[in-house]
């Protein structure tokens, strides 16, 4: 059975607030580390979730005849059974375990229904248009704009805020550094520069999807996230060097602008914690697998070994207090070793058999940003944003198998 309209208009509204950040924070004791209140340990409820859960129940019950429990499915619940079991506080572990059913249901939910609401996922365009012009617009105005925009999720932002990220350009002076209503300017630099591979890739001809690409690339620049700049500068550069591979004047002035924009960039003073206190958070993470190599600490439960007993000093130099800038390190630390490995290898097995060349842009995008950060596991948007990318990355690999296979039976 295909979408209703209803369950079909509730998927767009879902897609379009996906880059929102209205929440509604609870604060239980495990919450706190030392006394300080930490977001990453916050159960939250957003407002895509009061869109998400009649969507999923209106699907469910439209298809509860069709859908199988298989053996993985069981051999996961029995791994999340451990892991929650040997967790610090199995009640946040319990909680992150049910963010990631959200996103195996949004993604399975998609995969299931994927010709009848493809256009609808286009709808990010406008998602992806409106987050782009916030950013512009604080930016250009060094503060949050305020007044409604704090429905569509966007915090109080203000350079004289010692914890809001800000970027020194000379004699032009101190600017903010946009958040939109993610949170952080690294998180939506990702969240922009994924967005336009994942539109592109689903349909590269549509005159909204095109613009909407165009704005998001630019403004991942002024999110001065240097990881996804760098990223951006070399896709473009190979992509350029590609259309135009038998102009040698082209190539060679692309190079050229290229390597001066990525030297500018580099020239920047950047506010990003130090070299020093980053690999600082690399070894905590490295003692935690160490200590707990097979099962981790349990998910969402790093930060509680990583911070636990440290001194106020200690944690005052590292505030805000936060997971190790790096995807495969939390990974390990939550979930032991061997099933980030395996969850890595499915990763790669998923990007290396699909042949839309710009979803696997886009999943090398996340595979490399990750050694540099964490919010693709640690954002709300972002990680929905990768279930989204998964779940069509999956679904146009099976479309293919399938046409293979009944062109082999013909």
């Amino acid at each position: 059975m295909v979408a209703s309209k209803l369950e079909k208009t509730l998927f767009l509204f879902f897609i379009l607030s996906i880059p929102s950040q209205l929440t509604f924070h609870f604060w239980p004791s495990w919450s706190f580390i030392n006394g300080f209140p930490v977001d990453y340990l916050s159960p939250v409820l957003y407002f895509s979730d009061l869109v998400f859960i009649p969507l999923v129940l209106m699907w469910y019950f439209r298809s509860r005849k069709s859908i199988r429990l298989g053996g993985p499915i069981i051999r996961i619940f029995l791994f999340v059974c451990i892991n929650i079991f040997l967790s610090f506080f199995p009640w946040l572990t319990l909680y992150r375990w049910l963010r990631v059913l959200q996103y195996f249901l949004l993604g399975l939910y998609l995969y299931k229904n994927h010709e009848s609401l493809i256009l609808n996922l286009k709808s990010l365009s406008l998602a992806v248009i409106w987050t782009s012009l916030l950013a512009l617009l604080q930016f250009i105005s060094k503060s949050s704009l305020g007044g409604w925009l704090y429905w569509l999720g966007e915090r109080p932002l203000l350079l004289s805020d010692p914890s809001v990220a800000k970027i020194s350009l000379g004699n032009f002076g101190q600017y903010l550094r946009p958040y939109a209503t993610l949170p952080h300017p690294n998180a939506l630099g990702g969240f922009l520069l994924v967005s336009a591979g994942l539109l592109y890739g689903l349909e590269p001809k549509s005159k909204l999807v095109n613009f909407a690409a165009m704005v998001s690339l630019v403004m991942v620049p002024f999110t001065f996230s240097r990881t996804v700049i760098l990223l951006e500068a070399c896709i473009l550069l190979f992509l350029i060097i590609y259309k135009f591979r038998k102009n040698f004047l082209i190539k060679i002035f692309t190079a050229i602008f290229v390597s001066i924009i990525l030297l500018l960039m580099l020239r920047v003073p950047h506010p990003d914690p130090s070299f020093s206190q980053r690999l600082g958070l690399v070894g905590r993470a490295g003692s935690v697998i160490i200590a707990q190599p097979l099962f981790g600490t349990g998910l969402g439960n790093s930060l509680f070994a990583m911070y636990s007993g440290s001194s106020y000093y200690l944690l005052r130099s590292v505030l805000p207090v936060q997971p190790v800038h790096n995807v495969y390190l939390y990974l390990a630390s939550e979930l032991g070793l061997p099933m980030a490995v395996l969850l890595i290898y499915f990763y790669y097995k998923l990007l290396l058999n699909t042949k839309n060349t710009w979803f696997k842009i886009s999943g090398v995008i996340i595979f490399l940003s990750g050694f540099t950060d964490h919010y693709w596991l640690t954002s709300h948007q972002n990680s929905m944003l990768l279930a989204l990318l998964i779940s069509v990355t999956y679904s146009n690999i099976v479309l293919i198998h399938d046409e293979k296979r009944s062109q082999y039976q013909t």
